[in-house]
C-alpha cells in the first residue's frame, strides 16, 4: 500500500484529531476498513486515496486553528458558515470547497 496513504490516516488517528470511526464514517466504509489501510493489509481505490488526502489537508487546515478536539468538534458539528450542515456531511458528499471555504473564512477572522 502507498505509504503516503498510511502515514495520511496514521496522521489524522495519531494526532488525536480524528478517531478510525471517524475517518471510517466520512468514507462510508467499516471502521475495520480503515484498520486493515492503516495495517497495509488492503488498499483503498483511488477515489477514496483522494478523498483520504482531501481529509487529511482539511484536517490540517484546522489545526492551525484549533486544538485536537476542537477539530474533531467543528468537523462533526453543524456549521452556521455552512448553512446549518455538518462538514463530515458534505466532506462524504464530494463537497469539500464548500467545507474549505469555511475554513478560510475562520483564517481571515481578525485575532483578538
Amino acid at each position: 500500500m502507498s505509504t503516503a496513504v498510511q502515514q495520511a490516516l496514521a496522521d489524522l488517528c495519531s494526532k488525536g484529531v480524528l478517531h478510525g470511526e471517524d475517518v471510517a464514517d466520512v468514507l462510508s466504509v467499516a471502521p475495520a476498513t480503515v484498520a486493515r489501510w492503516l495495517r497495509g493489509e488492503a488498499v483503498p481505490d483511488l477515489p477514496t486515496r483522494a478523498a483520504i488526502g482531501q481529509i487529511h489537508f482539511i484536517v490540517g487546515r484546522l489545526t492551525a486553528l484549533f486544538a485536537a478536539d476542537e477539530v474533531r468538534h467543528w468537523l462533526n458539528d453543524v456549521q452556521p458558515a455552512l448553512k446549518g450542515a455538518r462538514p463530515v456531511d458534505l466532506i462524504r458528499g464530494g463537497r469539500t470547497a464548500e467545507v474549505l471555504a469555511a475554513i478560510d473564512a475562520l483564517d481571515m477572522r481578525p485575532t483578538p
